[in-house]
Order: C-alpha cells, then sequence, then structure tokens
C-alpha cells in the first residue's frame, strides 16, 4: 500500500512539473508547494496562503517597478521570485478548484 502511494506521489509530481514545464525564460518551474502539502491543508489555511502569495507577488512587482534598474541582475532574480509566487498562486487556485472552494 506504502508503495504504491508512493508511486502514485512520484507519478503525481512528474506530471505537475510537465505542466508547469517551462518558465516564460525557457526553463523549469520551481513549484513552492508540493501536490501532496496542498491536498492535505485546511481550507482555511489554503486561503491564507493564497491571500500571502498573491500580497507577496504584488509587493514585489511594485519594488521591481520603483526601486530596480529593468536589466540589472537584482531585477532578474526579483523576476524569478515573482515568477514562483505566481506559480504558487496558480497552484493554490487550481486546489481550491478541485476542492470547489471559493475565496
Amino acid at each position: 500500500m506504502a508503495a504504491t502511494l508512493a508511486a502514485s506521489s512520484l507519478r503525481l509530481r512528474e506530471d505537475v512539473a510537465t505542466l508547469v514545464g517551462c518558465g516564460p525564460y525557457n526553463r523549469p518551474m520551481k513549484l513552492m508547494y508540493e501536490p501532496g502539502d496542498l491536498a492535505a491543508m485546511d481550507p482555511l489555511v489554503l486561503m491564507k496562503n493564497l491571500d500571502h502569495v498573491r500580497m507577496a507577488s504584488r509587493r514585489l512587482s511594485y519594488v521591481l517597478q520603483q526601486q530596480v534598474h529593468l536589466y540589472t541582475p537584482k531585477a532578474n532574480e526579483m523576476r524569478d521570485r515573482i515568477d514562483e509566487y505566481v506559480e504558487a498562486e496558480r497552484q493554490i487556485e487550481a486546489e481550491m478548484a478541485r476542492r470547489q472552494l471559493r475565496a
């Protein structure tokens, strides 16, 4: 039973990695949450995490617009962090849709 769960979890992770595939710069996107972790979260915690990733990505976008020159390595790092938060937002929204929850 445990081997079956581990195998299905591994397949699920591989499927998610395939779906996430490549980010806007043709490289794999790092997942902030494991699919199993999201599935195990309480709905209230899921909604709080959704609020957190939304606020964090917006705040980083604002900082990028206001304080960082567009072509510096620092700006590229910030874009990567923003992309991670946006992907986490997508993950959480997909889990909420699977559970038919509303924010």
